[in-house]
């Protein structure tokens, strides 16, 4: 059962129930990592741990946001490589169609 991300509540857990805040917030991990295929589930609960432990080294708010900032780069720079090197191998394939 896939949930929605209700910003406004997160919000409000965060600072009246932190405890409710990370239940809520390793459920939606959960359903994230269950809608992976299987193979690519490990490597993603292992980054998202490095991730954590980053993070929760931060001394500030503004550190652990800063860490998930560059998280989230770091995995579109990624992203964007290997959809370049898609283009690049099937430019051959576009020219001969």
């Amino acid at each position: 059962m896939q949930h929605s991300f209700d910003f406004d509540l997160f919000s409000r857990l965060a600072q009246e129930d932190p405890a409710a805040f990370e239940a809520q917030r390793r459920l939606l991990f959960e359903e994230a990592f269950a809608q992976m295929p299987a193979q690519h589930q490990a490597a993603a609960r292992a980054r998202l741990a490095e991730v954590q432990v980053r993070m929760s080294a931060a001394p500030s708010p503004a550190g652990r946001l800063a860490v998930a900032v560059s998280a989230m780069s770091d995995s579109l720079s990624a992203l964007q490589c290997s959809m370049l090197m898609l283009r690049d191998e099937l430019a051959p394939v576009a020219v001969q169609g």
